[in-house]
């Protein structure tokens, strides 16, 4: 406990003396690069601009807003460190709020309550440099008034961490204006009324097969955004009909970007849904060059389309990128929302594979000193590789890196004085020899020096081998043996004995292999590195099956007793795996037959039955909820009254006069009989026709 209050002292005295002043400075310059842009700081406070070349923009994502549409503010900043600071600081956290003031009632509202920014690593070396880009979603509330609004940002909070956090919120301003948004009222109410609408028809250019018979263009209306499908594209609707028509209009609230993205070009979507082509349609988005964030490289913009089903920005694939025409084109087998996306993660340096060549020379000739620097962030950056010989700053080089780039830098060293000199490239080791000048051809004995570690690919999966490499060099002019020791995690893995003339070299290489994901340590007899075994990645899970069915179809809906009527739909699997489906058949209401379906992920079946009835009347159909119903007509017998008498026998000549009235009876029958008849069959054609109906889900959309 006595240390711990000793340490809190020696803190305290450190924080009065140097960090007070610090802290006003890193806390100007951390808020460059956020919501807060630096104006008027305290007289008392450091001047950042003797410490940081710092530069800050911020964008809106529309300038026009509608009812209560959530839009995003973009801050993009970048901080180069000019002069040494007195202290290291590790990070920097801000806390604020966005606030809205209407220009003619001075009516304020709060468009974001809380926000926090942290950046992480901090620049503290001088060349270093950091660059950030946010997206902060903004919102007006129910009920604000039309009109333009002035935007501005206050601050909540500030602080910095040494060792320790500390609160910079007294040293920065309280609010910076941050632009001017009109809001209206009321929204658009039609999809007609979204801007940048366009429909194209196909009208002509499409057979009745879904084959496009002619080159279709489509743009929208501001010509930013285009579809192209070629001749001999199958173009299909939802329903598996060819498609009638391209719709085109922006987003008025899309989806926002992941973390370390900015969407830089306005979002559109393309209807209609469920539109499927084979092979595929082209998409084409142009991009304006101010909403490309400094340090990102035009070749590396990507074009994403939402994905409904993980609620995810998907990267389509074969991209075209024209950075003269400010454009960028894919392919797609689908419709949906499409957008020009940066990838925007700040750079992060590594220096690797140290080359010292050669190892040995003599006074007066050149060294070569060469490594690899990496950056494997998104945005563009600087980074300082300084040399040192002995442990003196030898020379330096600030290297200025895209995005996802690597490149060489090499130093050239001149010594005279014979000896063993270290060489120090940003923490990676080596060394070379400068030889004495011989006098007498006297052999000396075998001198051993490793040199020149390699550890090569510095980042594996788990199972893949690891080349560590070194050259030993015998400055000697006698041969010898050398024992070169490997040691992982400071355990010995392998050892060889290599056997060397005088003034003789050799790369001495070695494979090691480790499973465990995990950051390994190497120690080749003093030569220090390291290499990393990645984590396993988790193949996403499949989804369970999920059926829909459709499309009911019942014929003819009119048909004789005892002939046979056909039922009949389309089951839909939308999952990933496989799974079964019953089909019930009910005929009023009463189960008729019924099916058991077995259906692959991502794929359909049509289902029939076949129904008889010999009773007249009209029967109600229900297919797993599907509706439907048909007629059996009633049978019609008709008979000629003239045949009927013709075909009587002829009275007999015995009682003559009973036989006479018995005939003349059953004549007065039997035509009332047809007369009957007929009256009822022209009674049966005057009924009201009968009409079918068939219920649709509400949630289906037209054909097109």
């Amino acid at each position: 406990m006595c240390m711990i209050m000793q340490l809190a002292a020696r803190v305290k005295r450190v924080w009065s003396t140097k960090t007070r002043a610090v802290v006003r400075l890193l806390a100007a310059a951390t808020l460059a690069l956020c919501l807060l842009p630096t104006s008027a700081v305290p007289a008392s406070a450091l001047n950042v601009n003797d410490y940081f070349s710092i530069s800050y923009n911020v964008t809106f994502s529309r300038s026009q807003i509608f009812n209560n549409n959530i839009f995003y503010a973009t801050v993009t900043g970048k901080a180069t460190c000019l002069n040494p600071l007195p202290l290291t600081f590790n990070e920097a956290e801000i806390t604020g709020r966005v606030i809205a003031r209407h220009q003619e009632s001075g009516a304020e509202v709060t468009l974001n309550p809380s926000y926090m920014i942290s950046i992480s690593p901090f620049p503290n070396d001088v060349g270093a440099s950091i660059e950030s880009s946010k997206q902060v979603a903004l919102q007006f509330p129910a009920g604000s008034p039309s009109g333009f609004y002035d935007i501005r940002g206050e601050l909540i909070e500030a602080r910095v961490r040494a060792t320790l956090w500390f609160n910079a919120t007294a040293y920065l301003p309280s609010s910076q204006a941050m632009g001017t948004i009109g809001y209206m009222l009321p929204p658009p109410e039609t999809e007609e009324e979204q801007p940048f609408f366009g429909i194209t028809s196909t009208e002509g250019k499409i057979d009745n097969q879904g084959i496009i018979t002619e080159a279709v263009f489509a743009p929208s209306v501001d010509n930013k955004c285009s579809v192209s499908l070629e001749e001999g594209v199958k173009a299909l609707d939802k329903y598996g009909d060819p498609l009638s028509r391209i719709r085109i209009y922006e987003l008025v609230n899309p989806p926002p970007p992941p973390d370390n993205c900015l969407i830089i070009s306005p979002v559109y979507d393309i209807k209609p849904d469920g539109a499927v082509f084979e092979p595929s349609a082209g998409v084409t988005i142009s991009y304006e060059n101010n909403r490309v964030p400094d340090g990102v490289n035009h070749e590396k913009l990507v074009l994403v389309t939402w994905d409904e089903a993980t609620s995810q920005w998907i990267e389509l694939e074969d991209l075209m990128v024209d950075p003269l025409a400010n454009e960028i084109s894919a392919s797609t087998r689908h419709f949906s929302a499409f957008a020009v996306m940066a990838y925007t993660a700040p750079p992060v340096f590594t220096i690797q594979e140290l080359d010292v060549a050669p190892a040995e020379v003599d006074g007066g000739d050149e060294v070569s000193v060469s490594a690899t620097v990496v950056n494997s962030g998104d945005l563009s950056g600087s980074y300082e590789v300084i040399l040192k010989i002995d442990n003196e700053v030898e020379q330096s080089f600030v290297v200025n890196l895209d995005g996802k780039s690597s490149e060489v830098v090499s130093f050239i060293v001149l010594r005279d004085i014979a000896s063993l000199y270290a060489v120090n490239l940003n923490g990676l080791l080596g060394s070379f020899v400068v030889r004495e000048e011989v006098i007498e051809e006297v052999e000396t004995p075998p001198s051993f020096v490793i040199s020149g570690l390699s550890v090569s690919p510095v980042e594996v999966d788990g199972g893949d081998g690891v080349s560590v490499s070194a050259t030993v060099v015998n400055s000697g002019d006698l041969s010898g043996s050398y024992e070169v020791i490997l040691k992982i995690d400071n355990e010995v893995e392998q050892s060889f004995v290599v056997n060397l003339d005088g003034k003789s070299s050799e790369v001495v290489s070695f494979i090691v292999l480790r499973d465990i994901a995990s950051l390994y340590a190497v120690n080749l007899n003093g030569l220090l590195g390291s290499f990393v075994v990645r984590e396993e990645v988790i193949e996403e899970v499949e989804t369970p099956p999920s059926f829909v069915i459709s499309g009911l179809s019942v014929s003819p809906v009119e048909v004789d007793g005892g002939d046979e009527v056909s039922v009949s739909a389309t089951v839909v699997n939308s999952g990933d795996l496989s799974g079964s489906y019953e089909v019930i058949l009910k005929i009023d209401n009463e189960v008729e037959q019924s099916f058991v379906v077995n259906l692959d992920g991502k794929s359909s079946e049509v289902v029939s039955f076949i129904v008889l009835r010999d009773i007249a009347s009209l029967y109600a159909v229900n297919l797993n909820g599907l509706l439907g119903s048909f007629v059996v007509r009633e049978e019609v017998v008709e008979e000629d009254t003239q045949d009927l008498a013709a075909s009587a026998p002829p009275p007999p000549d015995n009682n003559r006069w009973l036989t006479g009235s018995a005939y003349t009876a059953g004549a007065a029958l039997l035509v009332f009989t047809v007369w009957f008849i007929r009256r009822r069959k022209k009674t049966k054609t005057a009924k009201e026709p009968i009409l079918i109906y068939y219920d649709l889900p509400l949630d289906e959309e037209p054909v097109e």
